[in-house]
């Protein structure tokens, strides 16, 4: 993960080690830390990407008028097998 090899790259140049006491920290850590982090990263991008392609698939602007505009919910016409 490139977030974990930059903060124990800062974390080790502010506490005076260099690059060989951010490679150690790195090292230090165990697998189950690496996949909790990866798990985290992983879990805060889903809905991310759902909200952008709810938001491509709507219309731009749609999601955003859904969730902060008021009464717009009644006024939506997302029923797409109305028959005439």
């Amino acid at each position: 993960m490139g977030g974990a090899l930059v903060e124990s790259a800062i974390r080790g140049f502010l506490h005076g080690k260099g690059s060989a006491g951010a490679s150690d920290h790195l090292l230090s850590e165990g697998t189950h830390e690496f996949f909790a982090k990866c798990l985290v990263v992983f879990v805060a991008f889903i809905p991310s990407f759902a909200f952008k392609e709810l938001g491509r698939v709507f219309g731009k602007g749609k999601i955003w008028e859904l969730f902060f505009r008021k009464g717009l919910v009644a006024e939506a016409d997302f029923d797409r097998s109305k028959s005439d």
